[in-house]
């Protein structure tokens, strides 16, 4: 299969699943937060907030040297499997006893520590899949995580439902988070032995040596990422009230489940990075500069619509008594346009074998993020979260982009970015200017408005638009796993 068609093919199934993923994100949250209510909310959050700093800890970045190098060298998928399960036992452990002392540090109640419990195993269930998932994305077929991921958000949005129907409170939730996971473990063993390899113990010490040095500058950065995701809700839990906790932790919660645009390109384009790396520096930096042109276009609309109706998004998705979080909104929502292109800088510096800079730039990015977090927040509450944010994530942009520039000459995007924001422009006028009365039809309107500039502007050349004809074809069904 030519390689942009293998692309567009995976891009497409990841996308299908976390579209899924995030529409069952947002249902569950909205119907979290309206059975919780703001303070209860908050607790949920907390919890939440404390296993995904920590989850990180499970593989310490050995997954991504998984499908790296075996996309490399996949005869030796055993004994880098092996070694992956090794270092999960060990640093799940220790992920565990992370996560229960942290949360007791803050004196919480019976349920909050019962619900961490459950989250801490949810955590180390949730790397085991993510071993699995590894083997789909080294192997170049994401249709088997798409498949495998959905089945696991169909079984949560289930048992929230459940949850919430008798009364579970906090600690039934996350029951619900910890057999979504189990089900995608049963799910991704079941593929792999049916569709790849069977899946066997081959002990290999100096490759689990191997692994853990290449992986510990990912599994430093990746912690630090997700410390730089949920830092804000602990000074937020520790200086300020638990309103400006709930208000914060529901906005964060919509912009976080849009990661998986970018998330899940860049995861597709991987496997391409990794193998091009060493050899085909040319075609290297032409896939990165057309992918990073298609995040631009991605962003742009998601990025208008918070700007122009964050009151319409907080009130369908999280009730009306979040409607003071309006102006939080908007400033995460440019943070997540910064957080798309970020996302890909990351992954090619990953590829590139310079991920020690690539942790270096999220240290830095987390250290302002702590710095405008203790600055802002005793004054400006959420709002001073949500500016703390902003500047982390421009500052993480800014370095990691500095970064791939002078390891990679990709090409310019002035002349596509200049027409993009144009064509975002007209969308937004649209928008506004038909008012608020007729907020449906605004919409259509202006959504049809903004693939129509990008053909007026010709922003696509003629083989960016042969891609996206195959890419619709896909999207259409006529692709299989």
């Amino acid at each position: 299969m030519p390689l942009a068609n293998r692309i567009i093919k995976n891009s497409i199934a990841l996308w299908s699943s976390q579209a899924f993923h995030s529409l069952v994100s947002l249902c569950a949250v909205a119907i979290i937060a309206r059975y919780l209510g703001i303070e209860r909310f908050g607790e949920y959050g907390f919890v939440l907030a404390i296993c995904n700093i920590f989850q990180v800890i499970t593989d310490m970045g050995a997954n991504q040297i998984f499908i790296r190098e075996v996309a490399r060298q996949p005869e030796k998928v055993n004994e880098y499997f092996t070694a992956n399960l090794i270092i999960m036992a060990i640093f799940g452990t220790l992920v565990f006893i992370l996560i229960l002392g942290t949360v007791s540090c803050f004196h919480p109640g019976r349920h909050i520590v019962f619900a961490a419990v459950v989250g801490a195993v949810a955590v180390i269930m949730l790397f085991v899949g993510q071993l699995f998932s590894a083997v789909f994305q080294a192997y170049e077929k994401m249709g088997y995580v798409a498949i495998m991921r959905s089945l696991g958000y169909a079984i949560y949005i289930l048992f929230v439902i459940i949850a919430v129907k008798v009364d579970g409170g906090i600690v039934s939730i996350f029951t619900a988070l910890l057999l979504q996971n189990i089900s995608a473990c049963i799910a991704g063993y079941g593929f792999t032995r049916k569709y790849f390899f069977t899946p066997r113990v081959v002990f290999n010490g100096s490759r689990v040596r191997e692994v853990l040095l290449e992986a510990w500058p990912i599994g430093i950065k990746a912690m630090l990422r997700k410390m730089s995701y949920r830092v804000d809700i602990l000074f937020l839990k520790a200086l300020s009230s638990p309103v400006d906790l709930g208000l914060f932790n529901g906005i964060y919660r919509i912009i976080l489940q849009l990661q998986f645009i970018p998330r899940n390109l860049t995861s597709a384009l991987f496997p391409v990075f990794s193998r091009l790396s060493n050899k085909e520096e040319t075609l290297l930096a032409d896939i990165h500069s057309r992918s990073a042109k298609f995040l631009f276009i991605g962003c742009i609309p998601l990025l208008t619509i918070f700007l122009v109706f964050p009151k319409e998004v907080i009130s369908i998705v999280l009730g009306r008594e979040f409607i003071a979080a309006v102006p939080l909104m908007r400033i995460l929502a440019i943070a997540l346009a910064l957080l798309f292109f970020s996302t890909l800088f990351i992954k090619m510096l990953t590829a590139l074998n310079k991920q020690t800079w690539a942790t270096f730039c999220v240290a830095l990015s987390l250290a302002a993020n702590v710095i405008c977090d203790i600055a802002l927040i005793p004054t400006w509450g959420f709002m001073g979260a949500g500016i703390a944010t902003l500047v982390a994530e421009t500052l993480l942009f800014s370095l990691t982009g500095f970064l791939v520039i002078r390891y990679l000459i990709i090409r310019s995007l002035v002349s596509a970015g200049l027409k993009l924001i144009i064509a975002g422009a007209v969308m937004a006028t649209v928008w506004v200017g038909f008012g608020a009365g007729v907020k449906w039809f605004t919409l259509i309107m202006g959504g049809l408005s903004y693939p129509l500039m990008l053909w007026v502007l010709q922003v696509f050349d003629d083989q960016e638009s042969v891609w996206i004809q195959n890419g619709m074809r896909r999207f259409m069904g006529l692709a299989n796993v």
